[in-house]
């Protein structure tokens, strides 16, 4: 079950990111999807991956393993995290110097029904990050908690 203290203190974690991080692609994961995460090698490359590894009754030994999608780092990857029914409201990048110098991207997100009035107060939004995935995986993130509420 998702506790409303560790979603928002991976919120700051990724918000805090300067680029895509599989140890935080991991976090959430586990936080949305439950289980833990195990790291495998891939032969050949010997680059380090998370899996996340669970209860299941439909795999031998009662346990299943799924890979991690790099939300942090990949933009589709990032959409798959925003809740069903809600949809993107706005998504950019700051032309002001000062702004960017927070952080260059910015995504609100859209509650279902929410009408035109989008980017109002209580919209999940992300207003700098470094990349457009991590400001898409905090909005979403927000939108998460918001359901959780």
């Amino acid at each position: 079950m998702m506790h409303t203290h560790d979603l928002t203190s991976l919120i700051l974690q990724v918000q805090a990111a300067q680029q895509g991080d599989r140890d935080l692609d991991g976090q959430i994961a586990v936080l949305l999807e439950g289980g833990e995460i195990v790291w495998r090698t891939a032969q050949g490359t010997m680059e380090a991956y998370p899996v996340r590894k669970y209860t299941s009754t439909q795999h031998v030994g009662g346990v299943g393993y799924a890979p991690v999608p790099a939300y942090t780092a990949s933009l589709d990857a990032a959409f798959m995290l925003i809740p069903p029914g809600w949809r993107v409201a706005l998504m950019g990048e700051w032309d002001n110097a000062q702004l960017r110098a927070q952080g260059a991207w910015q995504v609100i997100l859209q509650r279902p029904g929410e009408g035109d009035n989008f980017g109002g107060k209580l919209s999940p939004r992300c207003d700098h990050a470094e990349t457009l995935e991590l400001a898409m995986c905090v909005a979403a993130l927000k939108a998460h908690a918001v359901n959780i509420n």
